[in-house]
């Protein structure tokens, strides 16, 4: 499969404890959220997309002032992902919401 050129920029140099933890979280929240759905990708197609999902968020909760544009757009690739219902925004919200209290800073 080619690669998907990242929409998001994360800053050069994170660590591997960092790109780690990301990598996790994204294969958490990919594996919990196929259970709330039906996908039409693989686990790891959706793990991709999971990631640089997690690094627009990542960005965005960086940026000054902060923009919320990166959360319609996180809607809408949800939403073409079929993980849109009830389920998997809870699902997304309960995963993200504790994980990104815990994430190394960066």
């Amino acid at each position: 499969m080619p690669q998907r050129e990242r929409t998001s920029q994360l800053p050069d140099g994170l660590d591997r404890d960092r790109i780690r933890e990301r990598h996790k979280l994204a294969r958490k929240w990919a594996y919990l959220i196929s259970a709330t759905t039906y996908v039409p990708l693989s686990q790891d197609q959706l793990e991709e997309q999971l990631l640089d999902l997690l690094d627009q968020v990542l960005t965005s909760l960086r940026q000054e002032p902060f923009v919320p544009d990166v959360a319609a757009e996180v809607t809408r690739t949800l939403a073409k992902l079929n993980c849109s219902g009830a389920d998997s925004i809870r699902c997304t919200v309960d995963v993200l919401g504790k994980a990104l209290q815990r994430l190394p800073e960066e």
